[in-house]
């Protein structure tokens, strides 16, 4: 999964264009790997500590190299965020970090809706879970291109 958003971060222009990159491979990562997808919220539930040291001895092997995954995820997010300020393409006011914890929480939000409610989509809100990920990315291009995300 690291592999494939760092590459949608390298071969994307503007820190918005990464943005919707990562978003994007993370979804179709989503959609392919549905199991990994509940395992990787499970770990950032109960394990992840944002760039904490974990050993071996106490938490494994697997866990140590899931933390460092996460933490490489992470940072490629701020970095994207930081080259979107830098660029223009984000207008924000908030921190970098702030601005990636708010997609990031976002995202998942919405994939945990498409994941409750997938069977629901065609019948009851006439769209393919397709299209609302599609409407999601929109809004977050919205937000992210106007000075409309500061601190109250």
């Amino acid at each position: 999964m690291y592999a494939s958003l760092r590459k949608a971060y390298e071969t994307s222009g503007t820190g918005l264009d990464k943005i919707r990159a990562i978003a994007q491979s993370y979804y179709l990562f989503y959609q392919e790997n549905k199991n990994y997808f509940e395992l990787i919220l499970r770990f950032e539930i109960n394990i992840y500590a944002y760039h904490k040291t974990l050993t071996e001895d106490e938490h494994g092997f697997y866990v140590v190299e899931c933390q460092k995954a996460n933490d490489a995820i992470t940072d490629t997010l701020i970095e994207a965020v930081k080259n979107g300020i830098e660029d223009g393409s984000i207008k924000t006011s908030l921190a970098p970090k702030h601005l990636m914890l708010l997609i990031w929480a976002q995202t998942l939000g919405v994939m945990q809706v498409i994941t409750m409610r997938h069977k629901y989509f065609d019948e009851f809100y006439e769209l393919t879970p397709e299209q609302f990920f599609s409407y999601f990315m929109s809004s977050i291009g919205l937000s992210l291109t106007h000075q409309n995300n500061t601190v109250l």
